[in-house]
């Protein structure tokens, strides 16, 4: 979901103009919680590009190694 080296989350950061932080992981799980902070616009925008990105990765049947995970 974060993107190769983060490029996915600085992407939506660009496009969408919000700021989007991510917690360390939780509870010694791979699970780790999105804050995203900005105008009303920037949230909605950058809810909307990572479910999109979340949607696209989860319907995905390629490998990690084809490139199918860089979204962006």
């Amino acid at each position: 979901m974060i993107g190769k080296a983060g490029q996915r989350i600085r992407q939506v950061r660009l496009d969408s103009g919000a700021d989007v932080e991510l917690s360390d992981n939780v509870g010694g799980t791979s699970d780790r919680v999105i804050t995203i902070t900005g105008t009303l616009q920037q949230i909605q925008a950058a809810q909307y590009m990572m479910q999109m990105a979340y949607e696209t990765v989860a319907l995905c049947s390629c490998s990690k190694t084809t490139g199918c995970w860089q979204y962006w």
